[in-house]
């Protein structure tokens, strides 16, 4: 899954940056959902299974705690190992979240599912700037149509453009 998780990193660090400005050591909790494009390549990895490789971008949007919706870049790259018998999707990425030169954070993914429809963990694990000893994370859920679109495709096809949602329904942080 190449879906511009790139996009997705920046939006949830400049969600994290305009939704709630840091308060020390005080837990956060949010909601986020991102809109991602994604491209990257496919390669038959045996005979069932294919790898995409690729990464995702797009606005994340955050709902903090008073209801205030603020948005954000993020960029990702991800990995997303299908099975072609089964439909079953595996998938890890990392992202960069950049608010500013100064302020960035970095997260990790992984999800399993089935092709279109992955589950998992977002964790966010390093910040620097206003971010630095940064440490929380969400459950996740990611949508998409993409795992259809390089069902099809030969190794070393190019996907340019796939499109999707990720779900961050409790994104919970601190920040010391």
């Amino acid at each position: 899954m190449t879906f511009k998780t790139s996009i997705a990193a920046r939006a949830i660090g400049m969600l994290l940056v305009l939704a709630c400005s840091p308060l020390s050591g005080e837990e956060r909790n949010l909601k986020a959902l991102m809109h991602w494009e994604g491209e990257g390549k496919v390669h038959t990895i045996s005979s069932d299974m294919i790898l995409f490789q690729g990464d995702m971008q797009g606005i994340l949007y955050v709902e903090n705690e008073k209801g205030a919706i603020d948005g954000a870049f993020v960029e990702c790259v991800i990995s997303q190992k299908i099975n072609l018998e089964t439909e079953e999707a595996n998938s890890t990425g990392y992202c960069q979240i950049t608010i500013s030169a100064e302020d960035v954070v970095y997260a990790e993914l992984d999800c399993k599912g089935i092709v279109g429809d992955c589950r998992g963990q977002f964790r966010l694990f390093e910040g620097l700037g206003r971010y630095e000893g940064i440490k929380g994370g969400s459950d996740l859920r990611i949508r998409s149509v993409l795992g259809v679109l390089v069902k099809g495709m030969a190794s070393g096809s190019v996907v340019r453009s796939g499109q999707g949602i990720a779900l961050l329904p409790n994104l919970k942080f601190t920040i010391p």
